[in-house]
């Protein structure tokens, strides 16, 4: 009897044994498998920041795409447009360089007719000064042989106060015609209340030549 027991005892103590051996490996292995799922947890977080950082990124990825097709969209509307503007900035400088071309002829011809007009005034004063000049001599020459002829016709005294006379009334004609030629630039002739009821003939009929003044002087009383 005391011989089944201590075989009991045996027994049990083996199988005691056996579970504690048993848990031993049991609690090895859980801290095992504790270790291990500790380092799955660190594993999925860091895959978990992975995700993160990808999911970022597809979204980054998927901003850089629409901004590329957008910049390239853009890009091309610059481009039409600058085409656009370079047509019209050729249109414009080859309408520029034309009118500018215009004008200048324009000008040009414009110089060209005022140097013939200026031309054309400048030789008609010039013949009209002529003219005048010997229209002015013509004259001192009619009034000379006029008072000559009355010099000699009447007494002294009575002459020199008709020289003095005809001096001066031919000095206010000479003004008269100046001041006409002066303001209305050309004239053919005088009227009759300038010169009296026998009207001056046209400047056009004296002959244009150079002429010298002519001096009057009385003859010497013999007596």
């Amino acid at each position: 009897m005391s011989q089944i027991a201590i075989d009991n005892g045996l027994y049990l103590l083996e199988k005691c044994t056996e579970i504690h051996n048993t848990c031993n490996k049991l609690t090895n292995e859980n801290a095992q498998l504790r270790n291990e799922l500790e380092q799955t947890i660190i594993s999925s977080k860091k895959l978990s920041k992975e995700v993160k950082q990808l999911l970022t990124d597809v979204k980054n990825v998927s901003n850089l795409e629409w901004q590329i097709a957008f910049d390239k969209q853009h890009t091309q509307s610059l481009t039409t447009e600058l085409e656009r503007l370079k047509s019209q900035y050729l249109g414009i400088q080859s309408i520029g360089i034309a009118s500018v071309e215009i004008v200048r002829r324009a000008n040009l011809i414009t110089s060209k007719k005022e140097t013939l007009v200026l031309s054309s005034k400048s030789f008609e004063l010039q013949v009209l000064k002529t003219k005048c000049g010997v229209f002015k001599q013509h004259l001192a020459d009619t009034v000379e042989q006029s008072l000559m002829k009355k010099y000699q016709l009447l007494p002294e005294k009575q002459n020199n106060e008709m020289l003095g006379g005809g001096i001066t009334e031919l000095t206010h004609k000479l003004l008269l015609l100046i001041r006409s030629i002066y303001y209305k630039g050309k004239y053919n002739y005088f009227s009759d209340a300038v010169w009296g009821n026998n009207p001056i003939k046209k400047c056009d009929s004296f002959s244009v030549q150079e002429t010298s003044p002519r001096t009057y002087t009385p003859p010497l009383d013999k007596n």
